[in-house]
């Protein structure tokens, strides 16, 4: 254990065990290992290997919730256990795990005590019985020659419901095991046994999801002795121990471990290593490096990687500390004065009717001129640069008007016989588009014959009241609504991205000069269904204004249409007939079908 120490690294972990005693690890990502794998993987005998802290073992199941071990140096030896509650537990459960906790426990009885941590889990549990749970049992050992080190024992992971695990079972572990993994600032051990495939292991899918660069998982084998001389499975774990194997090649590499067997389980640790020692002097295991096999040379290559990353993570976890101090001193501020008079409450409520107005009037108008627009704020937003301000209204709603123009340009028309000519506006944000509509937005391009048999079908569905050679008008109204189906679910969708907007500025504002419990009422009770009631209303007027594009009769006022179609006429009859004037009637129908569609095209009118 003493491997694990140096006087620069103790310094360094004091600061990190100082930080997550005072409740730091509860808000901010701190330094930490955490042990992960399938059930029965070995997970806990490799804690309890690095740790030298005897865990209870089984071969079927191990580990039902995370156990957070910190170690600590002390001159007396001693350590201390407590339940850390989930939050969904009931003040009875908490108050239950609180008397629980032990200041001095026998490190002989450590095993037992675990046991009846996990009784009390299952005894609080408002579910009914559970084998899994979210609680933190976390252990703190004191001793003169050990490390100060935060290492995390976590369920093993689970495939099946089988032995009484239940659907919940799986997802609880899924869950619980993935959020440490998040943890940016964590030490991922990997466990993976010899004697399974390591492609069917779900951990290292995992863990190249959430650690793409493998710059901080360390993969661990365990079990080698179970493997066959000469096997072909025992060539794939020599390859896989050497980092050789792909796609499994992790930055940090692997580590082979041979942990105690059930014959073995309660050899002391000197005997443990020993037997280890002469396992991997033997052949094919000796061909290993002797730095990546064994108990010994996994200390002094977590006591690296550790102390590599606790200086990596010092700058961001002062960063991040700043920040919550900032944030809760913002809290704080918003909260103002004691408010237990009725007229202290109306005065908190003045000052806030006071200042929603002047920010929401800064914001609307596209000044900004109110120090909330100069927060930064992690709402999403459309904006794709760093800005360190926070946008107003106005310049939310510019940038989806242009985005819903070129939305229409583009999408608008179901086919399209050329290349429809754009500007260069920005498409963003065309993925709120998608998740809105139920068309696929693409351009079906056509060729001119596709598109001359897409108009004679509409000339003949309309005809019957014409003259020999000649068209039915209803024609070009016919083919218009065709053109047109995508306007109106892509102006709904419009409509509900702008909403959304203006209701994400007022949650920001109406946030930003109440506190949590005000805000939330102020929301729930006056701002939520107003806004559902506007929404309502835009709705209505949009059905309104789509009414006439969806009429029979292709009827205009606007003066630029016959113009504009004797412009595409002439264009269309110097490209295609040299001059020679056309009698086809495709090409009249679908002329004034196209400037009929675009004198109506639906468009954003400022506000």
């Amino acid at each position: 254990l003493d491997q694990l120490s140096d006087k620069e690294q103790g310094k360094l972990l004091d600061l990190i065990d100082e930080l997550r005693f005072l409740g730091v690890g509860d808000h901010i990502e701190l330094p930490q290992i955490v042990v992960v794998g399938d059930q029965s993987s070995g997970k806990s005998s490799v804690l309890e290997a690095i740790s030298g802290v005897k865990f209870p073992t089984a071969d079927l199941l191990c580990t039902t919730f995370a156990t957070e071990v910190i170690l600590r140096r002390s001159d007396m030896p001693s350590a201390s256990v407590a339940i850390i509650a989930h939050d969904d537990r009931s003040v009875s459960d908490k108050e239950r795990f609180d008397e629980f906790k032990q200041d001095s426990v026998d490190l002989e009885e450590l095993p037992s005590i675990i046991d009846s941590a996990k009784e009390q889990m299952a005894l609080s549990s408002q579910s009914g019985p559970a084998i899994f749970f979210r609680d933190v049992l976390r252990l703190t050992v004191y001793r003169p020659d050990g490390p100060t080190l935060s290492m995390v024992d976590l369920p093993g992971i689970i495939h099946a419901q089988t032995g009484g695990q239940t659907a919940e079972d799986i997802q609880t572990v899924s869950q619980l095991v993935q959020s440490y993994m998040r943890n940016s600032r964590s030490i991922i051990l990997a466990v993976i046994p010899a004697s399974n495939d390591a492609a069917t292991q779900v951990i290292l899918t995992w863990a190249r999801e959430i650690d793409e660069k493998g710059e901080r998982t360390l993969g661990v084998i365990t079990k080698p002795d179970l493997t066959y001389d000469g096997s072909d499975a025992q060539k794939e774990i020599l390859a896989l121990a050497k980092n050789q194997k792909a796609p499994l090649i992790f930055t940090l590499g692997w580590h082979m471990l041979r942990n105690r067997d059930y014959n073995t389980r309660n050899c002391p640790s000197t005997e443990r290593d020993h037997i280890e020692h002469k396992f991997f002097d033997k052949a094919p295991w000796s061909d290993l490096p002797h730095g990546h096999v064994g108990i010994i040379s996994l200390r002094e290559r977590l006591r690296k990687i550790l102390h590599k990353k606790i200086c990596e993570s010092l700058g961001g976890v002062i960063a991040d500390i700043q920040a919550e101090i900032i944030k809760s001193d913002s809290e704080v501020k918003i909260l103002g004065t004691a408010r237990s008079a009725m007229a202290e409450k109306r005065m908190y409520l003045m000052q806030i009717a006071e200042s929603f107005p002047l920010i929401v009037r800064a914001g609307v108008s596209g000044t900004c001129d109110h120090p909330f627009f100069d927060q930064d704020t992690e709402r999403d937003s459309i904006f794709t640069s760093l800005e360190v301000t926070r946008p107003g209204l106005r310049a939310k709603i510019k940038e989806l008007e242009l985005a819903f123009v070129n939305v229409m340009e583009r999408f608008g028309h179901t086919c399209d016989s050329g290349v429809c000519e754009l500007n260069n506006r920005k498409l963003l944000p065309i993925d709120r588009y998608q998740k809105k509509v139920t068309f696929q937005m693409s351009r079906k391009i056509i060729s001119d014959k596709e598109m001359d048999k897409v108009v004679q079908a509409s000339i003949e569905a309309t005809g019957g009241c014409e003259l020999p050679g000649d068209y039915n008008p209803l024609a070009i109204g016919h083919l218009f609504r065709r053109q047109s189906v995508h306007w109106e679910q892509i102006a709904e969708a419009f409509v509900k991205i702008v909403w959304e907007a203006c209701r994400g500025f007022l949650d920001d504002v109406i946030n930003s000069i109440a506190d949590r419990a005000c805000a939330a009422a102020i929301l729930r009770e006056h701002v939520n269904p107003a806004m559902q009631g506007k929404l309502a209303a835009l709705l209505v007027k949009l059905e309104e204004i789509l009414k006439p594009h969806k009429s029979s009769v292709a009827i205009t006022f606007n003066p630029s249409y016959e113009w504009r179609r004797e412009q595409k006429m002439v264009t269309l009859w110097c490209d295609t007939y040299r001059y020679e004037e056309p009698t086809s009637v495709l090409d009249r129908v679908l002329c004034n079908m196209w400037q009929y569609y675009e004198v109506g095209d639906f468009r954003v009118t400022p506000y």
